[in-house]
């Protein structure tokens, strides 16, 4: 050791070596910070619901009057729309054309009611099961509720009517019977909820048991759809507005997707962040480590940051100081800069 010791100090001074020690350390805190930063990252990147995943909007017909007029999609329709720039993938909601009676026994006391059953491909869902699929002889059948269902009864009329609310786990727990009746055929079969789903406003049910059961059970004829799902990059597309817009097309829900509008709103927000936080670091390194109070809220027309404190000139995108004080300022949803 001593050996080469010496041999260093004759060819290394020692601020060499002092600078390599520093060029060392800065090195391993950019590696480690860099770790630290995919650990971070990768669960919201891999998530269902993942932020850069592709925006999903459900598309209708404007019913007029008392509805006499045709609301479905002809194929001409469903075929221009595929083509159009914008499209990533086209899906169709195809509706259970037969009877579907569902009941469920608690406490010895039953309750029964009429159901809809409708299927979509598989890569429109926004939630994953293993038990998620049907063949032709079994006896179960898995089913996905939308989520603000069970939210409905819960907040809405359990919670008005005095009676008790119930988690999602119960309802998992929950075996259905299922009456199928259609073209003087009838079968029993079990249904049970595997998944809540965010995005869809129906109740689920695999493509496969909506084939075998339609060629078993319908009473009326096949007819083209009425609602269907779009698959595309960015929401907030000006093309699509003006394309829906031109052939008096609806978007499930009102006039956009403000839960996907939010996360364009957001992913607009992250970038000029990482864009704009690196300069103003260097420029003033003890502004950009005080305490910033910051918060991300909805507003009408887009999304708004909220951030106090005295801390540096610019704080996410767009944002100024203000007297020592950092307003509220609105992003908007197609991207701009806010004002």
């Amino acid at each position: 050791m001593k050996l080469i010791w010496q041999l260093l100090r004759q060819h290394v001074s020692v601020l060499q070596l002092a600078g390599f020690l520093v060029t060392n350390l800065v090195g391993v805190a950019i590696v480690l910070t860099a770790v630290q930063l995919y650990r971070d990252v990768t669960p919201a990147l891999q998530a269902p619901d993942s932020f850069l995943d592709n925006d999903f909007i459900i598309l209708t017909k404007e019913v007029e009057g008392a509805g006499i007029g045709k609301t479905s999609f002809t194929q001409t329709e469903l075929a221009e729309l595929a083509e159009q720039p914008f499209t990533e993938a086209l899906g169709e909601f195809t509706p259970a054309r037969y009877s579907v009676m569902g009941g469920i026994s608690l406490a010895g006391i039953g309750m029964r009611t009429y159901l809809f059953f409708e299927s979509v491909p598989d890569r429109f869902l926004d939630v994953r099961s293993d038990e998620w699929g049907f063949e032709e002889g079994s006896e179960f059948v898995p089913i996905i509720l939308p989520r603000n269902y069970l939210n409905l009864y819960n907040f809405g009329f359990a919670s008005t009517r005095g009676l008790p609310q119930v988690s999602e786990d119960l309802v998992w727990g929950i075996t259905l019977d299922l009456d199928l009746s259609g073209r003087g055929q009838f079968r029993n079969l079990k249904g049970r909820v595997v998944a809540f789903s965010n995005r869809l406003n129906t109740i689920l049910v695999p493509e496969e048991f909506i084939r075998w059961s339609n060629r078993r059970f319908a009473d009326k004829p096949a007819a083209d759809p009425s609602r269907i799902i779009l698959e595309v990059r960015n929401a907030a597309d000006d093309r699509i507005h003006e394309y829906l817009a031109l052939h008096r097309y609806q978007i499930e829900g009102g006039a956009g997707d403000e839960g996907r509008r939010g996360a364009v709103d957001y992913r607009t927000l992250l970038l000029h962040s990482v864009v704009e936080y690196f300069p103003d670091a260097a420029k003033e390194p003890e502004e950009a480590r005080r305490p910033v109070d910051a918060r991300l809220y909805a507003c009408a027309g887009g999304t708004a940051l909220s951030v106090a404190g005295a801390g540096a000139e610019r704080v996410g995108a767009g944002v100024r100081r203000a007297g020592g004080r950092l307003g509220a300022v609105e992003i908007p949803p197609d991207g701009t800069n806010a004002r």
